[in-house]
């Protein structure tokens, strides 16, 4: 008996996605092969370098306890402080791995999710948009911000969401291919969630005042609001995958985010939901990035010992709130983190958009929602109560899809590979038809029956109850 055999058959009854993706598909079959030829690049613009952009991260400082020193107690702190001094020198001076190797889903959370509820639509993932290495860009939509009610009106379906209790988006064929994964049940966690929010937003008034960000946020692609992007990407007429790189003042920026304890939690805890909801995705990503890091020690990965995610962005808002976009640079079937942040009512405002499924699902502040936004056009409801003090902002973790093609072209761009003798030959055996690359990304999607199975496979422990 499976698992999950006793889960309600809907979350929410009658839910009906449905939503004519022919189209889509017919578009994704035109793949961007001239823009691969051309190594055009994932970095959106943003300069990258061959050179480290920050110190060696290190890992988490040890915590300062605010507790009272009970009388007679004070021998044995001692002791233990000595001891965690020891630990944090072996920690210091330990050379870090470039990825979360030894990452294993824990049997509590396991059995914590073992009951999981799902969102079950008519959506076929087969038939989603996707290109050779990297998404289908789609033609822009129109940049504007689509309040509740207007969303109400073209019958969207409000998906209400406390940001606790874990839900499942399957397709019609039962692939997980979405999670509203929440927060762990650690009380502690809330704490590192407010340590967090107040980093984001002190690096967004230090970056106004330092002049480093704008004093009124500029409208990009995705929004009107201040966003860094950091990491491991490619392009930018760079031969080789590069770190993003940024002015000296905005970089300062970044390093004293990606150094934050809090950050740090929460970075881990939106990687172990990758590993945990898509533990064959999780090893696709693994099988590329650490030949990747191996063969280019130059790249720095914002999280080496933390996360398997090899960039991020900060959207400091302070209303962040994005347009309908897709994600196209991403890897297709990878999944995008993100982590909802800020002062806002949540049944207001603030909501994820899944313009595809017509869904409107409720994104809490503190919670972590999943998806593939490679494919799915993705984007929020503003916040209502601006006026009042409210902000929103959020963090997210990504990987571009042109690493894996720079991996899979043997190291080289596409332009090099060409230019080699039988470069054409390899280049079309490598990349493979389309439609058996689809079927290929598609076989990393677990189903609600498999997903067991899948982390035994994948972590090699039993998760069975």
């Amino acid at each position: 008996m499976s698992d999950f055999d006793d889960l309600p058959e809907l979350v929410m009854e009658g839910l009906n996605v449905d939503v004519d993706v022919e189209p889509l598909l017919v578009d994704a079959l035109g793949t961007s092969a001239l823009n691969f030829e051309k190594d055009a690049g994932d970095n959106e613009g943003n300069p990258l370098t061959s050179q480290p952009t920050r110190p060696s991260p290190r890992r988490s400082s040890q915590r300062i306890s605010m507790a009272i020193v009970k009388p007679g107690a004070i021998e044995k702190q001692r002791r233990k402080d000595k001891s965690r001094a020891r630990r944090a020198w072996r920690r210091q001076n330990t050379p870090l791995p470039a990825l979360p190797l030894q990452y294993r889903p824990s049997n509590c959370a396991a059995k914590r999710h073992a009951r999981l509820q799902f969102i079950k639509g008519k959506l076929d993932s087969s038939k989603l948009p996707a290109g050779i290495w990297v998404g289908k860009r789609r033609t822009r939509p129109s940049q504007r911000q689509w309040t509740l009610p207007e969303l109400k009106e073209e019958g969207f379906r409000i998906i209400e969401w406390r940001g606790d209790e874990p839900q499942v988006l399957v397709d019609s064929e039962g692939r997980i291919i979405a999670v509203l994964a929440g927060k762990p049940s650690d009380p502690d966690f809330d704490g590192a969630i407010a340590r967090a929010d107040a980093a984001m937003v002190h690096a967004r008034i230090v970056g106004k005042l330092n002049g480093s960000l704008p004093a009124r946020p500029e409208e990009h692609r995705r929004g009107i609001f201040s966003a860094i992007p950091c990491g491991v990407s490619f392009g930018g007429g760079q031969v080789e995958p590069g770190n993003l790189l940024h002015p000296p003042k905005k970089q300062a920026l970044l390093n004293d985010l990606l150094d934050n304890p809090a950050i740090q939690r929460l970075a881990g805890f939106q990687s172990s939901c990758l590993g945990f909801y898509f533990p064959r995705v999780y090893e696709d990503y693994a099988s590329n990035l650490f030949p990747l890091y191996e063969h280019s020690p130059h790249l720095q990965p914002n999280f080496p010992d933390i996360s398997i995610y090899p960039a991020c962005t900060f959207n400091l808002g302070p209303h962040t709130a994005t347009f309908d976009h897709t994600d196209a640079a991403n890897v297709p079937y990878g999944l995008c983190a993100i982590t909802a942040l800020g002062d806002f009512d949540p049944r207001k405002g603030g909501h994820l958009i899944l313009f595809d499924l017509k869904l409107v699902i409720e994104f809490p502040p503190g919670a972590t929602i999943l998806i593939p936004s490679s494919v799915l056009r993705h984007g929020n409801t503003p916040i209502v109560g601006e006026g009042s003090g409210s902000y929103r902002m959020s963090m997210t973790q990504y990987c571009a899809g042109g690493l894996f093609r720079w991996v899979g072209y043997g190291f080289k761009t596409a332009k090099t590979l060409l230019s080699e003798v039988g470069g054409k030959a390899r280049k079309e055996a490598i990349d493979g038809k389309l439609a058996d690359r689809t079927a290929q990304a598609l076989a990393l999607f677990s189903t609600i029956d498999s997903l067991a199975d899948d982390r035994s496979s994948v972590f090699g422990v039993s998760f069975r109850q």
